[in-house]
Parts: structure tokens; sequence; C-alpha cells
């Protein structure tokens, strides 16, 4: 038996087909209007001799923009050209300076990116890259020094050098002024460099020693010299009585009264 067309229990309908998959099943080419040219164009095609539409809106609508390589946008029931052909297609590159980016474009006029400010946005100069990666580099710090001078040195940047001190501005303290710091420390006079009973005096060297006082012969004080120079006899031109006067004192005698 020969079937050309088939309804099946769920209302679908198919022509040349008897299992049909949907409402409408062709199994070929379909041809709507009148004598549309061409024909029968296939299996799974629909040749169409009018129009059809598409929510009420004939299908030409969308198709028959013009093919003339020109760009348009479609307004209304008409096509609006964009351009009119006059435009060209901009590759953009750049080009590159030590202070600033220039844009270039090929269907217009270039760009220029200035170099960034303090106060406004724009590209890194090569000298302000240079500045940059030289300040985030680590810096050792060293040292060197002479006779007047203190410097501290930095492989990175300039070193700095103190100088020594002067009666108005302050400073390291020089080699000439320590052994002058040294001398006076060396020359002060202490309690600790007393003896007990003791007297200072200054040596003809120039230095400072002390000088014991001790009970000498009749008539005079002896001064022991603590630097080994020899003891010092102090001689009073009269004799020195300790006993109490009995009546008037005698001449080229002294007396203490206790």
């Amino acid at each position: 038996m020969f079937f050309a067309m088939e309804i099946d229990h769920s209302g679908n309908v198919g022509i040349d087909t008897t299992n049909p998959a949907a409402r409408l099943d062709v199994n070929g080419g379909a041809l709507v209007g009148t004598s549309p040219v061409g024909g029968d164009m296939g299996v799974g095609t629909i040749n169409i001799g009018g129009n059809y539409y598409i929510n009420g809106i004939p299908i030409s609508t969308f198709i028959d923009a013009p093919s003339d390589g020109n760009l348009y946008a479609r307004r209304d029931a008409g096509w609006d050209s964009i351009g009119a052909g006059a435009g060209t297609i901009s590759d953009l590159g750049f080009l590159l300076s030590s202070i600033s980016v220039e844009v270039t474009n090929t269907g217009g006029d270039n760009t220029i990116l200035p170099r960034a400010t303090i106060v406004d946005a724009g590209v890194m100069a090569a000298a302000d890259k240079v500045t940059l990666e030289s300040a985030l580099q680590s810096a050792n710090l060293g040292s060197s020094r002479s006779s007047t001078a203190y410097t501290v040195t930095m492989d990175v940047g300039s070193n700095a050098t103190l100088f020594s001190a002067s009666s108005a501005e302050a400073g390291v303290m020089s080699a000439a002024q320590v052994q002058q710091l040294n001398s006076l420390v060396s020359d002060a006079i202490r309690d600790t460099d007393f003896t007990a009973n003791g007297l200072m005096v200054r040596t003809s060297s120039g230095s400072y020693a002390s000088r014991t006082l001790s009970k000498g012969s009749l008539g005079g004080v002896t001064v022991v010299n603590g630097n080994g120079g020899g003891d010092l006899t102090v001689e009073l031109h009269y004799a020195i009585g300790t006993g109490p006067p009995s009546g008037t004192p005698v001449d080229g005698q002294l007396y203490f009264r206790y």
C-alpha cells in the first residue's frame, strides 16, 4: 500500500512519511506561491514565489538591503547609509620617545600621551623610571674616617661627611680634640691624688705630686716628696714650742694655745 500523507493519532501530519515528528513533517521540498522560479530546490527547502511574513512584517524588509559594500542601518521601511561609503578601517599603533607615547591612526589623526606630572596622570618618562628604580634599590651603608672627619658611605647615592666640631657648630670629635681632652683628664687634680695630711705641689717637670707633712727636727717641718724626688725641709727661723707659756713669751719662740 502506498501512503502519500499520514495523520497519526496525535494530530501530526506527515507528507511522504508515515511517522511524522511534528505538526507538519514534509519529506522533501516545498513550493509556495505561483510557480516559484527554480521549482523544487530539494529536500528541506522552501521555494516561495511571493513573500512571507514575520509577525505581519514581510521578510523582504530584512533581506533587501543594498549590496554595494557600504554600511547601512534599517529605519522604518527603508535603509539609511552610514558614512555613504566614505569611512575607512583604521589601524592603531604607537611611537615611543623618552618622554611620551604617540598613538598612531592610519585612518585619522594621531594623539600623544604626555609625561605624568605631580598634578596630572600620564606616561612614565624614561628618566622617571631610572629615578624610581634607583630609589627602590636596597642601600648598603658603610663608613670611613680621618683625623678630622667621619664619612657615612652608601653604595647607592651620595655619601655624607660629618666634620669635626667647632666653637660655633656641632660635629664629631677630632683626634686632636681627643688628645686635648685626655691631657686635661691626666693633668687634673683629684681628691684621690692627695695622701693623708698631704700637700699638693707642682714639680719642676710641670706635673703635680702630693707631699706628706711630717714632724721634722727641732725648729723645722719635713715635707716628704711623694714622687721620689727626695725630702723637702721647710725650716722655720725660730723654734716651735708646744708647752704653755710661763710669764711673758720669750723672743724667738712660737707658741700654740690649746
